[in-house]
């Protein structure tokens, strides 16, 4: 027992990698109790980076349960999985402006809304809502990430600048869903650093020193959706990057591999 408390203090305070890992997986586990999944009875995995051996993503996705959107007129119930870059040092490849993993996530949405006749994301004839569709990335990178970690607000704009409905091959494994690529301007999060953050215990902590702080940087988005009637959710898979080869291998290693099933239970 005393080793293994020993091993666990060394990690927390020595490892920033594994200090990310002990803080965030207990904070995933009560983000859950009141996410989407558990409030309709399924459950959403998708693989971390522990499922290629390669130093790509950090091993385990993150959840987030935000309540930003319950006090509006139609009030919507939002869940975030998310994963970011593996760490190199002492901080994750996110703050690397040289990296193809700069500012670069995937993950997945959950979303609900009670009392409407059609579903988030879906206008009433059932096409796509490019308004509703852009209200969770855009919440997810100007406020989660940026403005969470410091930009000042009158820097933390994101845009959508395109958004394109690709079609999907039959055979494909998300043939049933519908595939959106997107262009996105906003922020870098690379950043020198001021002071202390509490994301830095996620992150690591960012660089002394940098070029410029928060710099523009243009991403790319590409997200697959699909509502799934049994449940009153709207699910969408996401990789947002600056690298096209990123999001390409993203797609095929990590989204591809989702698995959502009914079965009220919180996966590890």
């Amino acid at each position: 027992m005393l080793i293994v408390i020993s091993m666990f203090l060394f990690g927390f305070f020595f490892v920033p990698s594994v200090r990310s890992e002990i803080v965030m997986r207990p904070a995933s586990y009560l983000a859950y109790r009141d996410s989407v999944m558990r409030q309709k009875g399924f459950q959403l995995v998708m693989p971390g980076g522990n499922a290629t051996g390669k130093e790509d993503w950090s091993s385990s996705m993150k959840i987030y349960h935000t309540t930003a959107f319950e006090s509006a007129e139609n009030p919507i119930s939002a869940t975030i999985l998310y994963n970011f870059a593996s760490f190199s040092g002492s901080r994750s490849r996110l703050y690397d402006s040289d990296s193809p993993f700069e500012m670069a996530y995937y993950g997945a949405y959950a979303v609900t809304r009670e009392n409407e006749e059609n579903p988030f994301g879906f206008t009433e004839a059932g096409e796509l809502d490019e308004s509703e569709l852009a209200i969770i990335p855009l919440y997810d990178l100007e406020i989660l990430v940026l403005r969470g970690l410091g930009c000042p607000r009158e820097l933390a704009k994101t845009k959508i600048d395109s958004f394109e409905e690709v079609k999907i091959e039959v055979g494909h494994p998300l043939e049933e869903w519908i595939r959106v690529d997107t262009r996105i301007e906003t922020r870098s999060v690379v950043h020198a650093k001021n002071g202390w953050n509490q994301n830095d215990l996620q992150y690591g902590s960012p660089p002394k020193e940098v070029k410029e702080s928060f710099p523009s940087l243009t991403l790319k988005g590409r997200v697959y959706l699909r509502y799934f009637p049994e449940w009153e959710s709207t699910v969408f898979l996401y990789v947002f990057a600056k690298d096209e080869a990123l999001i390409q291998e993203t797609d095929t290693q990590f989204l591809q591999k989702v698995k959502i099933y009914g079965r009220n239970l919180w996966a590890p």
